[in-house]
């Protein structure tokens, strides 16, 4: 750092020092109960009405944190049969996904053994994301506070072990390269910061707070990416947060007034001249609250002292032997419906088999014809007939009443077709990031969910028809923002970044690409919804 620049960074840093005198203690309080205030606002006054996991996770995160879990049973539910949706998952589920999951659990004391060991201690595909699993891996384990079973894949220690020997010569830390980054560089500060009694994590600590703080720029905020944004402002925060640092410290005072040039009415921006970001708000109110937690002596990713539950009353405890072999019973019945659903043909089956069995009378017909010297022309007319109805099957809606009841209800009013396809990826797998996007979840045709129908209630977004699509042909879906917008990161595996900076999932309507997030844009019957995966913007005609 040049001396002009540290004399210039030292002044910044005196005024806002200064300033502070003027700033009641109070004022990140204040914003946080604001921001909280929208987004209750934007869910009909309460932040935890209609919520469910993917939708707003890191502010709902915050809210428990300050306020505790009451209110919000019906989102954790949510939470936890997602969690178990992903746990039960025959294919890749990215660790970060169940890690997230454990992180709200445990905030609430709900994270249990076989959580917290899929997210973290008996997962063998952290490799297969890359460092940042690792990293939320130990979140995740510092936050649960359980015990790590005695065949753990990774410990607290092992995590630990390997984040550290990521460490570069200047002390901070990078997702690839030799240049720190100042968000990845924030993430392993606060995910080692718990674990800082031990002396050789501390002095790794101790490089990349030195680190961090040679990050910041002249006029108190951050950068990633060689571009200054609200977002590293906040996990510069979070991070000397979650090492004991207040607002008294002129780094951290620094740091969070650059965070407030972003912020807007409604939430905050990424970039200064930008609109509400989603994503901008998430983590800025991570950085309130790790502000507001370490007034109380707690860090945000940390394990929550819940208080000590009463023992349950002798009404509460005393469910007879009949009561408990009546849920049995029921529960069985329930399963045993569910298997004869299974087993019952469904109505893309039955299309297929009246296709085949059509055509192949067809072409019988016409072999018959053919084979007893094209005698008689009735026997062609009826094969050419057959084969004709069978191509005419695929054009029919067949429907077993199951299906039908279950997807055009009264509420389903919208029918909207569906596809996902990451076809320029094909045409780029010399840029791959196997770290981020192994080969293999590359489809060989690109269509990673082919074009569909899907009944939607009215007022749904294409947000609500992807999830909708994804969940019929058990496609996972990643996700992230607030009630102010929603960002996808990854369809079926094939993620964001994983054929270079630029390279991430689009969505259009009738060819249109529309500028509003997929979780704002409702939709009307017969829209056409593609989500497009770019390597580039400006490809295919990708023009923002």
């Amino acid at each position: 750092m040049s001396v002009i620049k540290k004399v210039f960074l030292a002044v910044c840093i005196a005024v806002v020092t200064a300033a502070q005198t003027a700033l009641p203690v109070s004022a990140y309080t204040d914003r946080l109960s604001q921001v909280f205030e929208v987004s209750a606002q934007a869910h009909g006054g309460d932040l935890f009405n209609g919520l469910s996991f993917g939708d707003s996770d890191w502010t709902a995160l915050c809210h428990i944190r300050m306020h505790g879990a009451d209110g919000a049973e019906e989102y954790l539910d949510t939470v936890e049969d997602a969690a178990e949706e992903l746990m039960e998952s025959e294919g890749f589920v990215r660790p970060t996904e169940l890690q997230r999951a454990a992180i709200i659990l445990a905030a609430a004391g709900r994270c249990d053994e076989q959580l917290i060991n899929a997210a973290v201690y008996m997962n063998e595909d952290l490799s297969r994301q890359g460092f940042n699993a690792y990293i939320w891996a130990l979140i995740a384990a510092n936050c649960a506070d359980i015990d790590e079973p005695a065949a753990a894949v990774n410990t607290r220690q092992s995590l630990a072990e390997y984040i550290i020997s990521k460490q570069l010569p200047d002390g901070g830390f990078a997702l690839r390269g030799t240049a720190a980054d100042t968000d990845i560089t924030a993430a392993v500060i606060y995910s080692l910061a718990p674990l800082d009694e031990w002396e050789w994590v501390q002095t790794s600590l101790n490089s990349a707070e030195q680190c961090l703080s040679a990050l910041q720029l002249e006029n108190g905020g951050y950068m990633t990416i060689g571009v200054e944004n609200c977002e590293s402002s906040a996990q510069a925060v979070m991070a000397f947060a979650a090492l004991g640092y207040s607002m008294d410290d002129p780094r951290v005072a620094a740091a969070y007034e650059a965070m407030e040039l972003y912020f807007r009415a409604d939430g905050y921006a990424h970039l200064p001249d930008g609109d509400v970001s989603g994503v901008a708000t998430g983590q800025a109110v991570q950085a309130l609250t790790a502000l507001a937690l370490l007034e109380k002596g707690e860090r945000l990713y940390d394990a929550v002292k819940l208080p000590e539950l009463p023992e349950p009353s002798d009404d509460a405890a005393s469910q007879t032997a009949e009561e408990v072999t009546s849920d049995m019973q029921n529960e069985s019945s329930e399963e045993q419906e569910d298997d004869k659903t299974d087993a019952a043909l469904n109505g893309g089956q039955i299309k297929l088999i009246l296709t085949v069995v059509l055509a192949a009378c067809g072409a019988a017909a016409m072999v018959v014809f053919f084979v007893r010297g094209r005698k008689n022309r009735s026997v062609l007319i009826l094969g050419v007939a057959l084969v004709i109805a069978a191509a005419g099957v695929q054009l029919l809606d067949i429907r077993t009443p199951d299906e039908y009841y279950s997807e055009r209800t009264e509420q389903q009013e919208l029918i909207v077709t569906l596809s996902a396809e990451c076809g320029t990826a094909l045409d780029n797998m010399d840029k791959i990031d196997q770290a981020i996007n192994p080969r293999d979840v590359i489809p060989d045709d690109g269509m990673v969910i082919y074009p569909c129908e899907v009944a939607l209630a009215d007022g749904s977004t294409a947000l609500d028809a992807l999830i909708a699509a994804a969940r019929e042909d058990r496609i996972q879906v990643d996700y992230s923002g607030t009630s102010y917008g929603v960002y996808i990161s990854g369809i079926g595996h094939v993620y964001e970044f994983g054929f270079g900076a630029m390279s991430g999932w689009l969505y259009r309507v009738n060819g249109e690409y529309p500028q509003m997030s997929c979780g704002a844009y409702e939709l009307k019957n017969g829209d056409v919804v593609e989500f497009v995966y770019t390597c580039e913007l400006g490809d295919r005609d990708f023009d923002y």
